[in-house]
């Protein structure tokens, strides 16, 4: 009894030896009455009619291929419900579909069930369950026959989503208070490739996109991560080998995101796993010796992982949004109980507004003060206005890049650094801002309450509801290119890691939360100042 191998998967070679067509005499340049296959002449096309399903094929490559979508009379006749699934069973086969966008789609990979290997008795039956499918079968004529239809769980898994455009399948893992995807995006748009043009490539490593392309690539609820959000998936793992398949480069996949060693397109398959961030000219490398982000090559072509945009006024809590233990006695401050006042830089002139929001008093505006190695975004004075000026972590402390600089272990000393600050305030500490986190609601609230109400793109506005008014001025990095104005605040803080990083705030446009993460002291972000 000959049976379907594969069918109504659009990437797939069909093997007309293994299929048994109604035979017509339209089909008479491809199969013969008896099934036999016949010469595969290259780019001609045929139609095959079975179960109710209409299929086209081309020949290519010297094989049949499934051109387009099969057709089923019985089974697209079904009412299509957005949401709902439905299966088609055919030769031992099951098909599963799902309505989306008012039309069927087929999600997971066609199911295909094994006849057990035990002596066929006759009229003897048995059960095989395979893949959430069950089917009988029966021993008739020294064969196993299938008896009865297939039956199959018809449930799209609740960690799996479908790509409306094209019907592929990704599994989703949830990392803190992020939704990624679990596979390499294999979305087929201008600006990506296989690695080699091959599309076994592809199909097990993903597609490879230009940034261009990457940016616009995501299925519609879902977006190229920028740098600060992998940032902010680093740092809640804690490790790259958490994120990497199970027994690659010492991967222990800890939280399902199962990172292959994917490649670009200039470096082959079995490399290192590498992504595209959305910041310019940034990707991320999660190998465990070179874990992080970095700056891409020129002209490279590199894998994507999507993350889900979190939904205007969601409240997102996890395991890591919980307030520091340093800052958990602080106590929960209302916002009508923030005091509002004013300072005046001795040293230039120029006034701040500040705001009393628990037992400190922070500046409500970005530091403005001119000092070497601070900059205003695009080295347009008017932004400095607008945003404040950008530091590099030395001249936030008020040190020299020569002692505190990239790669010099700086070794401050204990208590209040004035730095940049005017006198009687100073840079806060990783603690002090953990405070402030902890007395507007905690981490996961903390990055909605701060932000202003205007600036903020794709709806990433704030409720400001301390007076706190940070604004998304973006970031200067090491190699002199800014990033993320709009979508991003970056704050220093005090506190140093080691020679090369120091702990800084990141607020996302699209997350209501903040993170507090070490990064290069080299890159130059805003600074606000606290009351001594």
């Amino acid at each position: 009894m000959k049976k379907i191998l594969l069918l109504l998967s659009a990437a797939a070679l069909w093997n007309c030896t293994d299929y048994v067509a109604d035979w017509d005499s339209k089909y008479e340049n491809s199969f013969a009455a008896n099934g036999e296959i016949r010469i595969c002449n290259e780019g001609e096309a045929t139609i095959i009619n079975q179960n109710g399903c209409s299929t086209s094929f081309v020949c290519a490559n010297n094989s049949w291929v499934i051109k387009g979508t099969p057709q089923c009379q019985s089974e697209t006749k079904k009412i299509c419900v957005e949401g709902s699934t439905t299966a088609i069973i055919a030769n031992n086969c099951a098909i599963n579909y799902i309505c989306s966008g008012n039309a069927w789609i087929q999600y997971g990979k066609m199911q295909c069930l094994e006849v057990a290997p035990r002596v066929c008795e006759e009229g003897v039956t048995i059960p095989v369950t395979e893949n959430g499918c069950v089917a009988n079968y029966i021993c008739s004529g020294n064969a196993w026959v299938l008896n009865g239809e297939i039956q199959c769980e018809n449930v799209l898994p609740s960690d799996v989503f479908v790509d409306a455009r094209d019907g592929q399948t990704y599994r989703f893992v949830t990392i803190g208070s992020q939704v990624w995807m679990a596979e390499n995006l294999k979305y087929n748009s201008n600006g990506s490739s296989c690695y080699n043009d091959n599309v076994s490539n592809c199909a097990n490593y993903g597609r490879l996109y230009t940034q261009s392309a990457a940016k616009s690539a995501c299925p519609s609820g879902w977006h190229l991560p920028s740098e600060s959000e992998w940032n902010k998936m680093l740092s809640f793992t804690g490790d790259c080998r958490a994120l990497m398949i199970n027994g690659i480069d010492e991967g222990t996949d800890e939280y399902g995101f199962s990172a292959n060693l994917s490649g670009s397109s200039l470096n082959a398959p079995g490399t290192y796993p590498i992504f595209w961030t959305s910041t310019s000219n940034k990707d991320v490398n999660l190998k465990k010796d070179m874990c992080g982000v970095s700056e891409s090559q020129k002209n490279e072509k590199v894998p994507v992982r999507c993350l889900k945009d979190v939904v205007s006024g969601q409240n997102e809590t996890s395991s890591s949004s919980a307030p520091k233990s340093s800052s958990s006695s602080v106590k929960v401050v209302k916002p009508a109980d923030v005091v509002v006042g004013s300072i005046t830089d001795s040293r230039d002139g120029q006034k701040y507004k500040t705001v009393k929001i628990g037992s400190q008093i922070w500046m409500a505006k970005n530091l403005n003060y001119k000092t070497e190695n601070s900059y205003c975004y695009n080295d347009n004075s008017a932004n400095c206005t607008k945003y404040g000026r950008l530091y590099t972590w030395a001249a936030a402390v008020g040190k020299s890049e020569k002692k505190c600089g990239y790669g010099n272990l700086c070794s401050l000393p204990s208590g209040n650094i004035q730095g940049v600050c005017p006198s009687g305030w100073h840079l806060p500490t990783e603690t002090e801002w953990n405070t402030l986190f902890a007395a507007v609601g905690g981490e996961s609230i903390a990055g909605k309450v701060l932000k202003s109400t205007s600036g903020w793109t794709g709806g990433g506005n704030g409720t400001d509801a301390f007076g706190f008014s940070a604004l998304p001025a973006g970031f200067k990095d090491y190699k002199g290119k800014y990033n993320d104005e709009e979508n991003d605040a970056y704050f220093w803080s005090s506190t140093e890691t080691y020679s090369d990083f120091a702990y800084y705030i990141d607020l996302f446009y699209n997350d209501n939360n903040v993170i507090l993460v070490d990064y290069d002291k080299n890159d130059c972000f805003s600074v606000r100042c606290l009351k001594d």
